[in-house]
């Protein structure tokens, strides 16, 4: 229920009457993960839903309510609660982000040094091993909800960096198409659904450097 039209009384653990700095501020001190649910300056009809992706990167997105409880994130997906949008969706996605760091392709690496760092590996590799390409994600700091996919095709290619989508709560239609996004039930690769990085892997090396 809505007392008016920046205050909501909701009651639920994870909603506060939070703007986005004072989100942003809470999830600082949480764990990668957490989600905070709080009044979108959008007004009546919508929610924000803030969550902490990693250290100093924090996420914010927008989901609608325009017909009573009804949760709308986009046409595919839609959630009856909160505890159906933070399980079925917040947690499903982020369960494929984990699983995306995890992999031995994800950089990690301060964001001042990792643009360089991460060229200099890339061309180091096709150096040595002039046969093969070379490619690795990384979170784009700059940009949160998305990540870098930066390949070197050959030693004499450049080197390419897509900037793609990977958290998609709210993720609108009218974007241009994304060469890769995460939703709650796969991996995409030019809008086909992968189960795995694995497989994400094996279906942008078919598609993009073989």
């Amino acid at each position: 229920a809505k007392t008016d039209r920046t205050r909501w009384v909701i009651k639920h653990p994870n909603f506060h009457n939070f703007h986005a700095t004072q989100a942003e501020n809470f999830l600082e001190k949480q764990q990668c993960g957490d989600v905070v649910i709080h009044p979108s300056s959008k007004g009546v009809g919508h929610l924000a839903v803030t969550w902490k992706v990693d250290d100093k990167l924090i996420y914010i997105t927008e989901i609608n309510t325009p017909s009573g409880p009804i949760l709308t994130v986009d046409d595919k997906h839609q959630y009856a609660n909160l505890d159906e949008l933070i399980v079925n969706h917040v947690q499903a996605i982020m369960c494929k982000v984990e699983e995306l760091m995890a992999h031995e392709k994800f950089k990690h690496r301060p964001e001042d040094e990792l643009h360089e760092h991460h060229y200099l590996s890339l061309k180091n590799f096709v150096a040595a091993n002039p046969a093969k390409s070379a490619y690795g994600f990384m979170l784009n700091c700059q940009k949160p909800g998305h990540f870098n996919l930066c390949f070197l095709a050959n030693k004499n290619a450049t080197i390419q960096t897509w900037v793609c989508v990977l958290l998609t709560i709210g993720y609108a239609s009218s974007l241009p198409p994304q060469p890769m996004h995460v939703t709650p039930e796969s991996y995409c690769m030019f809008k086909a659904p992968v189960t795995g990085v694995p497989e994400l892997c094996d279906a942008f090396e078919v598609r993009c450097i073989t």
